[in-house]
């Protein structure tokens, strides 16, 4: 009986072990992996917006030059009258423009978008990657909107 009872400990033991060993999928605390690089819990890429770009699923539209910048916004910032602005004039002109810019989560993690207006296009597509983020989901989201704001489509 005490060898059952102490084999049994140890089985759970090493269960515990093994689930500390391996988080899980959605698990925080796992190290980020995107497009084959992991980066290790804590530290999001230092340059995100050009990870974003060398993902393997990135979108066409988010290699375009940003003609309306690139900002790395910190915690609480919103998007810049001036890059709004270049967005808007380039779609009510029928001209091309792409604006990145990443904004952290409350845990620090980035979020990393691209607002791009192709030559003659009606429309504003803002592609936004949540790859960085601990706490979501994997992938790109498309919105596709006739005016962008201090996050985004308005």
């Amino acid at each position: 009986m005490i060898r059952r009872a102490a084999a049994a400990g140890i089985a759970i033991a090493v269960l515990a072990l093994a689930a500390c060993a391996s988080p899980g999928a959605g698990d925080p605390t796992a190290p980020v992996v995107s497009a084959g690089t992991v980066f290790p819990t804590g530290t999001p890429p230092a340059e995100p917006i050009v990870a974003a770009r060398a993902l393997g699923d990135a979108p066409d539209a988010v290699q375009a030059e940003a003609t309306c910048g690139e900002l790395e916004l910190d915690q609480g910032e919103v998007l810049p009258d001036a890059a709004i602005a270049c967005i808007g004039e380039a779609l009510a002109a029928g001209g091309a423009a792409a604006l990145a810019w990443s904004s952290p989560t409350v845990e620090g993690d980035p979020i990393v978008s691209f607002a791009v207006v192709e030559e003659g296009a009606a429309r504003i597509a803002v592609h936004t990657t949540t790859d960085f983020d601990r706490y979501g989901a994997p992938g790109w989201r498309l919105e596709r909107c006739a005016v962008i704001a201090t996050h985004g489509c308005a």
